[in-house]
Protein backbone atom coordinates (compact mmCIF):
# COMPACT_ATOMS: atom_id res chain seq x y z
CA UNK A 1 0.00 0.00 0.00
CA UNK A 2 1.34 3.39 -0.92
CA UNK A 3 0.42 6.19 1.41
CA UNK A 4 0.03 9.84 0.48
CA UNK A 5 2.04 11.74 -0.33
CA UNK A 6 3.01 9.20 -2.99
CA UNK A 7 6.60 9.17 -4.17
CA UNK A 8 6.81 8.71 -7.97
CA UNK A 9 9.71 6.23 -7.73
CA UNK A 10 7.81 4.12 -5.19
CA UNK A 11 4.75 4.11 -7.43
CA UNK A 12 6.86 3.11 -10.43
CA UNK A 13 8.40 0.28 -8.40
CA UNK A 14 4.95 -1.04 -7.45
CA UNK A 15 3.68 -0.83 -11.01
CA UNK A 16 6.76 -2.49 -12.53
CA UNK A 17 7.04 -5.33 -10.03
CA UNK A 18 3.43 -6.04 -9.17
CA UNK A 19 1.91 -5.62 -12.61
CA UNK A 20 -0.83 -3.19 -13.49
CA UNK A 21 -3.83 -2.80 -13.39
CA UNK A 22 -3.81 -5.53 -10.74
CA UNK A 23 -4.35 -3.91 -7.32
CA UNK A 24 -1.28 -3.88 -5.08
CA UNK A 25 -0.90 -6.77 -2.64
CA UNK A 26 -3.14 -6.25 0.35
CA UNK A 27 -5.79 -4.45 -1.67
CA UNK A 28 -6.84 -7.35 -3.87
CA UNK A 29 -10.47 -8.25 -3.33
CA UNK A 30 -11.44 -5.06 -1.54
CA UNK A 31 -13.04 -3.40 -4.53
CA UNK A 32 -10.08 -1.41 -5.76
CA UNK A 33 -10.55 -1.29 -9.52
CA UNK A 34 -8.14 1.49 -10.38
CA UNK A 35 -6.27 4.25 -8.64
CA UNK A 36 -7.04 7.83 -9.63
CA UNK A 37 -3.89 9.79 -8.91
CA UNK A 38 -3.59 13.47 -9.59
CA UNK A 39 -0.48 15.62 -9.49
CA UNK A 40 -1.26 16.63 -5.89
CA UNK A 41 -0.68 13.00 -4.86
CA UNK A 42 3.03 13.24 -5.49
CA UNK A 43 5.49 14.63 -2.98
CA UNK A 44 8.80 16.32 -3.34
CA UNK A 45 10.57 14.10 -0.82
CA UNK A 46 14.22 14.29 0.07
CA UNK A 47 16.33 11.15 0.07
CA UNK A 48 16.62 11.43 3.86
CA UNK A 49 12.85 11.19 4.19
CA UNK A 50 12.15 8.53 1.59
CA UNK A 51 14.71 5.98 0.37
CA UNK A 52 12.64 5.39 -2.77
CA UNK A 53 13.53 8.93 -3.86
CA UNK A 54 17.04 7.83 -4.81
CA UNK A 55 16.14 4.36 -6.04
CA UNK A 56 16.32 4.35 -9.81
CA UNK A 57 14.87 1.28 -11.50
CA UNK A 58 13.64 3.08 -14.59
CA UNK A 59 16.28 1.57 -16.83
CA UNK A 60 18.32 4.74 -17.31
CA UNK A 61 20.84 3.73 -14.64
CA UNK A 62 23.34 1.21 -15.99
CA UNK A 63 23.04 -2.24 -14.47
CA UNK A 64 26.79 -2.61 -14.85
CA UNK A 65 29.70 -0.14 -14.73
CA UNK A 66 32.46 -1.65 -16.85
CA UNK A 67 35.11 0.80 -15.60
CA UNK A 68 35.27 -1.09 -12.32
CA UNK A 69 36.41 -4.27 -14.06
CA UNK A 70 38.61 -3.05 -16.94
CA UNK A 71 41.85 -4.08 -15.19
CA UNK A 72 40.47 -7.55 -14.45
CA UNK A 73 39.36 -7.99 -18.03
CA UNK A 74 42.89 -7.24 -19.19
CA UNK A 75 44.53 -9.64 -16.73
CA UNK A 76 42.13 -12.62 -16.75
CA UNK A 77 41.03 -15.00 -19.47
CA UNK A 78 37.39 -15.14 -20.57
CA UNK A 79 37.03 -18.56 -18.90
CA UNK A 80 38.40 -17.17 -15.63
CA UNK A 81 36.05 -14.19 -15.81
CA UNK A 82 33.07 -16.46 -16.59
CA UNK A 83 33.91 -18.72 -13.63
CA UNK A 84 34.33 -15.76 -11.29
CA UNK A 85 30.99 -14.24 -12.27
CA UNK A 86 29.20 -17.59 -12.19
CA UNK A 87 30.38 -17.98 -8.59
CA UNK A 88 29.47 -14.40 -7.73
CA UNK A 89 25.93 -14.72 -9.12
CA UNK A 90 25.47 -18.07 -7.35
CA UNK A 91 26.49 -16.38 -4.09
CA UNK A 92 24.10 -13.51 -4.84
CA UNK A 93 21.27 -16.05 -5.25
CA UNK A 94 22.10 -17.53 -1.84
CA UNK A 95 22.16 -14.08 -0.23
CA UNK A 96 18.88 -13.01 -1.85
CA UNK A 97 17.24 -16.20 -0.56
CA UNK A 98 18.60 -15.47 2.93
CA UNK A 99 17.23 -11.92 2.66
CA UNK A 100 13.77 -13.24 1.76
CA UNK A 101 13.89 -15.62 4.71
CA UNK A 102 14.99 -12.85 7.07
CA UNK A 103 12.17 -10.57 5.88
CA UNK A 104 9.62 -13.34 6.30
CA UNK A 105 10.87 -13.90 9.86
CA UNK A 106 11.08 -10.13 10.42
CA UNK A 107 14.72 -10.57 11.40
CA UNK A 108 15.80 -7.10 10.37
CA UNK A 109 19.31 -7.46 11.79
CA UNK A 110 19.98 -10.46 9.54
CA UNK A 111 18.30 -8.72 6.62
CA UNK A 112 20.44 -5.64 7.11
CA UNK A 113 23.61 -7.76 7.30
CA UNK A 114 22.78 -9.72 4.12
CA UNK A 115 21.82 -6.50 2.29
CA UNK A 116 25.16 -4.99 3.31
CA UNK A 117 26.92 -8.11 2.06
CA UNK A 118 25.30 -8.06 -1.38
CA UNK A 119 25.67 -4.28 -1.64
CA UNK A 120 29.42 -4.54 -1.17
CA UNK A 121 29.90 -7.64 -3.29
CA UNK A 122 27.94 -6.21 -6.21
CA UNK A 123 29.51 -2.77 -5.85
CA UNK A 124 32.98 -4.30 -6.02
CA UNK A 125 32.06 -5.88 -9.36
CA UNK A 126 30.45 -2.74 -10.78
CA UNK A 127 26.90 -4.12 -10.55
CA UNK A 128 25.52 -0.75 -9.59
CA UNK A 129 21.77 -1.34 -9.78
CA UNK A 130 22.00 -4.43 -7.55
CA UNK A 131 24.28 -2.61 -5.15
CA UNK A 132 21.96 0.42 -5.06
CA UNK A 133 18.84 -1.65 -4.32
CA UNK A 134 20.66 -3.63 -1.63
CA UNK A 135 21.89 -0.39 -0.08
CA UNK A 136 18.33 0.88 0.21
CA UNK A 137 17.22 -2.40 1.77
CA UNK A 138 20.11 -2.13 4.23
CA UNK A 139 19.05 1.40 5.19
CA UNK A 140 15.36 0.53 5.56
CA UNK A 141 16.16 -2.59 7.59
CA UNK A 142 18.09 -0.51 10.10
CA UNK A 143 15.23 1.87 10.85
CA UNK A 144 13.43 1.79 14.20
CA UNK A 145 10.22 0.62 12.51
CA UNK A 146 11.23 -0.98 9.19
CA UNK A 147 8.58 -0.74 6.48
CA UNK A 148 8.08 -4.39 5.52
CA UNK A 149 6.11 -3.46 2.41
CA UNK A 150 8.81 -1.14 1.04
CA UNK A 151 11.54 -3.63 1.82
CA UNK A 152 9.54 -6.39 0.16
CA UNK A 153 9.12 -4.34 -3.01
CA UNK A 154 12.83 -3.64 -3.18
CA UNK A 155 13.67 -7.26 -2.47
CA UNK A 156 11.32 -8.30 -5.29
CA UNK A 157 13.31 -6.02 -7.62
CA UNK A 158 16.62 -7.81 -7.01
CA UNK A 159 16.12 -10.79 -9.39
CA UNK A 160 15.24 -8.51 -12.33
CA UNK A 161 18.21 -6.29 -11.55
CA UNK A 162 20.43 -9.37 -11.30
CA UNK A 163 19.27 -10.60 -14.72
CA UNK A 164 19.92 -7.17 -16.24
CA UNK A 165 23.40 -7.17 -14.69
CA UNK A 166 24.15 -10.66 -16.03
CA UNK A 167 23.07 -9.65 -19.53
CA UNK A 168 25.04 -6.39 -19.48
CA UNK A 169 28.10 -8.17 -18.13
CA UNK A 170 27.92 -10.92 -20.76
CA UNK A 171 27.59 -8.33 -23.51
CA UNK A 172 30.60 -6.43 -22.18
CA UNK A 173 32.67 -9.61 -21.97
CA UNK A 174 31.70 -10.51 -25.55
CA UNK A 175 33.05 -7.17 -26.76
CA UNK A 176 36.54 -8.56 -26.27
Amino acid sequence: ILHKPIDPDALDLVIRHEGWPKPPAGLAGVGVEAMDLDSDSFAEASSEQDPFQTLNLSGDQPAFDHKTLEALKQSMSRDEMDAMFTDMFAQADIIITAMRDALEEEDFGALQARAHEIKGMCGNFGLMELSNIAGHIETLSGEDKPNIHSIGKMLAALPEAQLAAQEALASWLDEG
